[in-house]
C-alpha cells in the first residue's frame, strides 16, 4: 500500500528500524577504525 498522506507527529517504525541499523553500522566501523573522523574543531572552522 502506497502512502499518500504523511502524519509527521507519528514515528514510522520502519523508517526508525532502518536509521537503527544505519546507526549500528557506522557505530561498529567507528570502533574498528574504519571511518576516518574528523574534528570538532575543524568542523567548527568550515561551518561557523
Amino acid at each position: 500500500m502506497i502512502k499518500t498522506e504523511v502524519d509527521e507527529d507519528t514515528p514510522d517504525l520502519d523508517i526508525d528500524a532502518l536509521w537503527f541499523e544505519e546507526a549500528e553500522k557506522r557505530w561498529q566501523a567507528y570502533k574498528a577504525g574504519e571511518l576516518e573522523t574528523v574534528s570538532y574543531e575543524t568542523v567548527m572552522q568550515k561551518y561557523p
